[in-house]
Order: C-alpha cells, then sequence, then structure tokens
C-alpha cells in the first residue's frame, strides 16, 4: 500500500533509527510514508549492498506480506532477502527494483500510452499476473504505483500487503478493507467477498484506462460499457488494446476473462502494431488515489416470499416430497455398490482410503509413489515395499511415507533429474527410509520442501550429488536419528524464512556444508555428530539464527562454524575440533553467544571475529590450535569470562584497537607466543601467561 518501492525523485532524508535492529542494513532515503507502511532504502554494511526495508504498519501484516513473497521467490515481484526489524517494529529486506513505476513513466510523457513500448508493458503486466495466479496469490491491489517496468520493459509488481494466498485474506477486520478508489474491484467493495483473480483483471483494466485517458474509469457503468468505451475511443486507444480492457472493466466478475492466462491469450491475438495520432497536448493524467481503508457492504441474500398469499408449498406435501427423494438417492447407491460400478471406486480412494501399499512388483495398491499420490486424497499414509521406488511430487496434503515391513530391508528411494521427493505446501513424515543417489539427480536437492512441515526420522540419505535436503518457503524441518552421508553438495540448506530442527543426527562427508542457512533462517540443533564437511560444518548468512547444543563438529574443511551478514549464533555444551579454517570465524556484524564449549585442534585460530557485532564467551576452552587461541578484530560489543584459553601455538588472547569488548578473568596458560596482545589504547601491550583481568571499557 505504500506508493513505491522503485527509486523516485520525491526521495526524503530518513530520520532516526539510523540502521536495522540485526546492524546487517544502514538505512538511507524514505521513498514512501502511509499509514500503512514506511518504505527505505538501505544498504548492506558489510558488502554495500543496496536494499529496500519496509516496515508495515503492524506485525501481522509483516508476517503475511513476508509469507506471499517467500511463496512467490521472486517471480513477478521482488526477492525477500531476510526478515529484520527497525527499533523492535517488524520490517522486511527486498531486492531493490532498478526500474520505473509505471504512474511515472505516463505522468513524465503523455506519448506513452500510445506507443509500442505501453503494448510491450501491458503484456508484461498480464503476464506478471498470470504468474502470480498460478501461485495462488491475488494481488488485491493493483495500480500505476504498484506496477514497476524493468529497464528490459518486464513488469514486477510491489506492494502484496493486501493481497491474498491460496485464497487466505490479509490480515484484518473481515468487514474492512484496504482499497483504492477506481482500481478495486465491485465486489472487493462487498462484505464476504475476498478478492480474486478476476479482481486483479478489473484492476488491469483500470490501470490501463488510467494510462490511456488520465482518469480511473467513471462510476455507475453498470452493464452498460458505453461510457467505458466511448472514453477509450476518445482517446484514441487501438482497438486491439480497447476491447481486451473493456472486458477486464465489466462489473460482473464472471463476464470477465477466466484468468490472467485467458487475458494473455486476448492481449496475443490483436492484429500488429498499427500507426495511432499523436498524443493532444492537454492528456495529463489525474493523480493516482491513495489506497485507504473502506468498511464494506454487507450483501443480503434475496429472501423467497413467504407471506400470506404467495405460492408456499403445504409443510406435509414438502417432506412427503423429500422422504421419496431420499429413498431414491439410497436405492441408487445400493445398485450401484451391488453392480460394482468401476466409477465409484476413485471416489473411494480420493475420499475414503488412507493407507496405500507401494509395490513396485504389483502386488499392492499402486506400483509407484507417482500413482499413488494420484489417486490418494489429501491425507493418506503410503507404505512402501521393500526395494527401489522412484520418487515423487506431492502437494497441499498431509502425507506419510514409511516401510510396509519392519523386518525386511528398508524401502530405498531413488533420485531422479528432478530429486527424490518434492513437497509443496504438504505436512510430510518420513520414516524408516533410504534415500540413494544414482548420478541422475544432475545437483538437484534430493529432497525439497517449499511451505508446510516435514518430518524425517530414522532413515538414511548416501551417495547424493546435490543436497540431501532444501526447505525454503518458510518450510519447517526436523531432522531426527538419521545419517547423512557422501553428499555431492551442502547436506541440509535452509533459506527464505524456514526453519530447521536437527537432532541426533550423523552428517558425514559432505561435499559443500554441512549446514548451510541463510534469508532469516531460524535453526536448532541437538546432540549431531558434524564430520568431515567439505566446506564449514555450518555456515550461517543473511540473519539467520542457530542454537547448537551438545553438538560435535570436526574436521570441517573450512571452519566449524562461520557466521556473517548479521547472524546470530549461540553455543552451549558444543565440540569445535580439527577444522582445516578457525574453529570459529564471525564477520560482517555476526554475534556469537558460547558457554561451556570447546574449540580445540583447528588449523588456524580457535576463534576469530572480525567486525563481529558481538562477542561473549563464558566458561569454554580453546586451546590447541595452530594459530591464536581468540583473534578479535573490531569487535564491537561482548564479554570474556571464565575461559581456559591455552596451548594455541600464537597468543591467547588478541584484541586490534578498534575492539570494544568487556575482558573479565580468563585463564590464559601455555601459549606460544604469549597470554596476551591488547592493542585497544593503540599501544602494543603483551602478557606473560596466566589469568587476564582487565574491566570494561
Amino acid at each position: 500500500m505504500d506508493r513505491s518501492i522503485a527509486i523516485s525523485p520525491r526521495e526524503r532524508p530518513a530520520q532516526a533509527p539510523q540502521q536495522t535492529g540485526s546492524g546487517v542494513y544502514r538505512l538511507g532515503a524514505v521513498l514512501s510514508r502511509s499509514p500503512s507502511a514506511t518504505v527505505y532504502l538501505a544498504r548492506a554494511v558489510a558488502g554495500g549492498e543496496t536494499v529496500i526495508v519496509k516496515q508495515p504498519a503492524s506485525a501481522s501484516t509483516a508476517t503475511h506480506e513476508a509469507a506471499v513473497l517467500r511463496h512467490l521467490q521472486g517471480q513477478a515481484a521482488p526477492a525477500l532477502l531476510a526478515r529484520d526489524d527497525i527499533a523492535g517494529h517488524p520490517a522486511l529486506v527486498m531486492e531493490r527494483l532498478t526500474g520505473r513505476s509505471l504512474a511515472d513513466l505516463v505522468r513524465e510523457d503523455a506519448a506513452f500510452p500510445r506507443s509500442a513500448r505501453f503494448r510491450k508493458v501491458l503484456d508484461g503486466l498480464a503476464e506478471a499476473l498470470a504468474r502470480l495466479h498460478a501461485r495462488g496469490v491475488v494481488h488485491g491491489d493493483l495500480k500505476p504505483d504498484h506496477v514497476i517496468v524493468e529497464p528490459d520493459d518486464s513488469v514486477r509488481l510491489i506492494d502484496f500487503s493486501a493481497s491474498s494466498l491460496d485464497a487466505r485474506p490479509p490480515p484484518g477486520p473481515a468487514d474492512t478493507a484496504w482499497l483504492t478508489p477506481g482500481f478495486a474491484a465491485p465486489e472487493q467493495y462487498a462484505a464476504g467477498a475476498p478478492a480474486d483473480a478476476r479482481s486483479d483483471l478489473y484492476a488491469f483494466g483500470a490501470v490501463a484506462f488510467w494510462a490511456a485517458t488520465g482518469r480511473v474509469p467513471p462510476d455507475g457503468g453498470g452493464a452498460d460499457a458505453r461510457p467505458h468505451d466511448e472514453a477509450l475511443r476518445q482517446a484514441r486507444l487501438p482497438e486491439d488494446l480497447r476491447l481486451p480492457v473493456l472486458a477486464c472493466l465489466r462489473p460482473k466478475p464472471e463476464d470477465r476473462p477466466r484468468d490472467a492466462a485467458s487475458l494473455c491469450d486476448l492481449l496475443a491475438g490483436r492484429d500488429a502494431l498499427t500507426a495511432a495520432p499523436a498524443p493532444t497536448a492537454n492528456h495529463r493524467p489525474d493523480d493516482v488515489p491513495a489506497t485507504v481503508r473502506v468498511r464494506r457492504r454487507r450483501t443480503v441474500a434475496p429472501q423467497r416470499d413467504n407471506t400470506a398469499g404467495g405460492d408456499r408449498e403445504p409443510p406435509k406435501r414438502r417432506n412427503l416430497r423429500r422422504l421419496f427423494f431420499w429413498l431414491f438417492m439410497l436405492a441408487l447407491a445400493a445398485g450401484l455398490a451391488t453392480l460394482g460400478v468401476w466409477q465409484g471406486k476413485p471416489l473411494y480412494e480420493k475420499h475414503f482410503k488412507t493407507t496405500w501399499l507401494v509395490d513396485p512388483n504389483g502386488a499392492g495398491d499402486a506400483a509407484s509413489l507417482v500413482e499413488a499420490v494420484a489417486r490418494a486424497g489429501q491425507e493418506a499414509t503410503f507404505l512402501l515395499a521393500p526395494g527401489e521406488h522412484p520418487g515423487a511430487l506431492l502437494q497441499d496434503g498431509r502425507y506419510r511415507i514409511q516401510p510396509a515391513q519392519d523386518d525386511a530391508a528398508p524401502p530405498v528411494i531413488l533420485a531422479g533429474p528432478a530429486g527424490c521427493l518434492s513437497a509443496v505446501n504438504t505436512r510430510l513424515t518420513l520414516e524408516g527410509l533410504v534415500f540413494r543417489g544414482t548420478g541422475g539427480e544432475a545437483g538437484r536437492a534430493c529432497i525439497e520442501q517449499t511451505g508446510g512441515a516435514l518430518t524425517l526420522r530414522a532413515s538414511v540419505m548416501e551417495g547424493l550429488s546435490g543436497p540431501a535436503i532444501l526447505a525454503r518457503g518458510g518450510a519447517s524441518l526436523q531432522v531426527a536419528e538419521s545419517e547423512l552421508v557422501a553428499i555431492g553438495g551442502d547436506a541440509i540448506r535452509v533459506e527464505g524464512g524456514s526453519e530447521l530442527a536437527l537432532l541426533d543426527t550423523t552428517l558425514d562427508r559432505a561435499g559443500g556444508n554441512a549446514v548451510a542457512a541463510g534469508s532469516g533462517a531460524l535453526l536448532t540443533l541437538r546432540g549431531n555428530r558434524i564430520l568431515a564437511a567439505g566446506g564449514n560444518g555450518v555456515l550461517l548468512t543473511e540473519g539467520a539464527r542457530a542454537r547448537l547444543e551438545g553438538d560435535l563438529i570436526r574436521g570441517s574443511g573450512a571452519s566449524a562454524l562461520e557466521a556473517t551478514s548479521g547472524a546470530r549464533a549461540e553455543l552451549r555444551d558444543v565440540t569445535l575440533a580439527a577444522s582445516t579454517g578457525a574453529g570459529l570465524f564471525l564477520h560482517g556484524a555476526s554475534r556469537l553467544r558460547m558457554t561451556d564449549s570447546r574449540v580445540t585442534d583447528n588449523g588456524l585460530s580457535g576463534l576469530f571475529a572480525d567486525g563481529a557485532a558481538e562477542i561473549a564467551l563464558t566458561g569454554n576452552s580453546v586451546a590447541d590450535n595452530a594459530e591464536h587461541g581468540v583473534l578479535l578484530l573490531g569487535a564491537r560489543s561482548g564479554r570474556l569470562a571464565r575461559n581456559n584459553i591455552a596451548r594455541n601455538a600464537g597468543y591467547g588472547l588478541v584484541l586490534d584497537p578498534a575492539t570494544r569488548i568487556e575482558v573479565g578473568d580468563n585463564a590464559l596458560d601455555s601459549n606460544e607466543a604469549g597470554a596476551l596482545l591488547d592493542a585497544r589504547d593503540g599501544g602494543d601491550h603483551t602478557a606473560e601467561d596466566g589469568a587476564a583481568e582487565e574491566g570494561a571499557e
């Protein structure tokens, strides 16, 4: 509902606060401010990337819009990079679009609506809506300010705070809605009538009408399209554009094109571009109305006339007629069951059958998961017979996959060109299975979960060329008591605001990172063994947060744990050992709290922090590392207390001039270069082995 996320000439200097709560992004100009949201231009503190930060007025709106953007994954919309906060209030970090709003293009060039480029933009807008609708998203507040025309004339849409996802309306009172007068469809003003795809098509027509005529469509046209038609004729809009626009502006949804794909077909069927008369000099478009909250009309269903003198049927006769109807239906059902009519079987399978035996040898209900999923309803358990099974796609349901026999070899699901299993908006439980690579998966994730929830328990994943598991789109993932062995890429990748609980699991010999998380992911790791990863044991980026307890991370090719770009990690009773790089590597305004843990025998320093926002170490052992014990460069806050930092090849503790951290009582014994190198006051002070004690800065 903000005016635009594109850069406009009306930028204003931003007021305090100056950065997001994570410290990852520094706020710049205010691009728009409205009762519903404030939008900032911002820049990443570490890499300098320019982004957009939007702070909706309510937390529920922020959660809703984030869910929609995660679901779209950059399709016809800005990509959601992370969730953050401004002064404690939720904010969204989004890709910065480089294009201009359609409103600005029309205001600045009166000839634009008569140009070939305008036709291309309308095609692109229809295609953008088709991509949204195909993913179950209705924009709900389409207007020229929300249409961004990129430099290549492709179209992307912004501001999804009034959108609906899979028919779920945006948050807020049911009897009100955020609408833009002139662009909202008539049905959007009625209570209990949420916007659907055809409401977006009305807005498409209104946007095109405004661009061509300079004003919103006139009210009160009703079934008579002549006012709209006359206005478009006076604006000299070519007929091959005028007819699709008029079709979209029909007041009844059922009279408009069926969906955006049908609109694309209408536009694609027009004749070749013909020359249009030059625009008149007085074509100046009206300003686009602001989005406002309106109270929706209550619709009243028509009542049958039951007054005296009407044709009301006597109750006795009506009841007798109903009795005969139900007797007929029961007889028909009995007849169908007796005859064994085949057409009844799919209905039974979809609505009543919940357990399916899947046997490739033909001894079950289905020969493959693909067949079983296609025939089953939205809630089913699939029992896999011993042997090898191809994977499947599961959507919008509640499913469980497990072995058919507990005393036999576990069934094996083989990876194919599309991976093993792809689940979209499902609640999926996998137990007692083996997932195995074939070389044909070409780097695809074996299990790809988008939205919904996935539980993997007591299973084995082995020999896969790509990630074993990819969770995105706000998915909730739990992996417990399982083994992921010899994975070619990252073993587990979590992104797009998804959550991971990794419990009592072994991750052995991942070719990339054992666990990689970004884009605001939330991780809980407990009691895992993460061994011999080719990259990092755990990699946290882009505001990801992780809590580790009782884990062993050993033999990583890079660091046991790396955190950057505002990521946060909390470790308790964790062992980080024998990494080729540092035990812990923190940079890019990341944060670390570590308690009662062990950092030992790593190829570089035990802990290396460069530009970290916070470092808090309490009661840890940092010993036998090939460089320094703890090396802090530019740490902005934190405390070191009751740590045993010993037998490291360099200094026990190194603090550079930019570090601002409190150092309490720590044991710094038998470090080869010395106990402490402290350059914070501009000098170069060293201390012999023993206890290092220092007050707060």
